[in-house]
């Protein structure tokens, strides 16, 4: 393990690379249940990565982000309160996940099968 995180722009892209490598992008295809599932996942993933290669807080962020991908940024963008730390994105990713976990209910009327989409 790391003693400490290499700042140099090389050391970041190592870093950068290697958390790539180990959790992969996110992924936000399927039901709602399941990306609740995914999200939990990678973030596990996301968060030994980063212990292990000693991130600091400031690059913990920007990683996140650059790791997630294009689908979890165009997921921050859709929250109603935009977070402003590591702490807060986490929180509320995990709370969107929570909320929209059931975004899919099945309905029987009359004897035919609705689908309604919460979310």
């Amino acid at each position: 393990m790391p003693d400490e995180a290499d700042t140099s722009q090389q050391g970041k892209s190592g870093v950068l690379a290697s958390v790539w490598a180990s959790v992969g992008t996110l992924s936000l295809s399927g039901e709602p249940g399941q990306r609740e599932k995914t999200w939990k996942l990678w973030k596990d993933r996301f968060e030994r990565a980063t212990r292990w290669m000693a991130v600091n807080a400031n690059n913990k962020l920007d990683l996140l982000l650059l790791v997630g991908g294009e689908e979890l940024q165009k997921l921050l963008q859709t929250l109603p309160e935009q977070p402003t730390d590591y702490k807060s994105h986490i929180e509320m990713l995990d709370q969107h996940f929570k909320a929209n976990r059931f975004g899919v209910v099945q309905v029987v009327q009359n004897g035919m099968v609705v689908r309604h989409v919460l979310c």
